[in-house]
């Protein structure tokens, strides 16, 4: 590619804000806006606007699975727990909505 074409890019986004990642939550879940839509409001890509989604929750999942291993002293227990719920193909929002019932 020409320099100048490169010189022209704008900077890549590398991370979004507390409030950015919000917003696409509630975009998503209040207003059932497709990722396309979210993707074209952030100026991303469908595929970051989902992702994005799901590693919120996934974050989410994780942090209550540790809270949950914390309270074993077995390590193959504390492994039968993290199998136990990362080991089907659940999405992110799926996994945590089932630890939340729990």
């Amino acid at each position: 590619m020409p320099a100048k074409f490169l010189k022209a890019l704008p900077p890549l986004k590398t991370e979004f804000t507390e409030q950015e990642m919000k917003r696409i939550i509630e975009m998503r879940e209040a207003e059932n806006a497709p990722f396309t839509e979210i993707a074209k409001e952030f100026h991303i890509t469908r595929e970051k606007a989902k992702h994005i989604y799901d590693w919120h929750y996934h974050k989410q999942a994780v942090a209550l699975v540790n809270a949950l291993t914390a309270q074993v002293e077995s390590p193959q227990e504390r492994m039968d727990i993290w199998d136990h719920y990362f080991r089907n193909n659940f999405t992110p929002k799926r996994r945590y909505e089932i630890l939340i019932k729990k």
